[in-house]
């Protein structure tokens, strides 16, 4: 379904926590075992963005960062679930997050 809202992401990566907050997304948010983010936006969505900037950040040391999301709308996300990156599809423009 298609959302526009806030998103709070809450990071963990060994000892080092962070919470970024992403206003105003407009994105396209499925949960059927996985959690799937999309761009739904003629614009950028700096949620992605920085989300594809941590995982090349992981690849690049070999360590995995682990997500908490809360959204200020309604969506499939459960804020009490830890995700990790799966899989980007640069194309469509969405990740794929899968559960800890």
């Amino acid at each position: 379904m298609e959302y526009v809202t806030d998103v709070e992401v809450y990071l963990k990566n060994g000892e080092v926590t962070g919470t970024h907050i992403f206003k105003d997304e407009k994105v396209i948010i499925n949960r059927a075992g996985h959690l799937w983010i999309k761009n739904n936006s003629e614009v950028v969505s700096e949620l992605l963005e920085s989300v594809k900037m941590w995982f090349k950040m992981d690849t690049d040391t070999g360590t995995t960062t682990r997500y908490n999301f809360k959204t200020s709308e309604s969506t499939p996300v459960i804020f009490s679930t830890t995700y990790r990156v799966d899989s980007i599809n640069e194309e469509s423009g969405a990740i794929l997050f899968g559960e800890m």
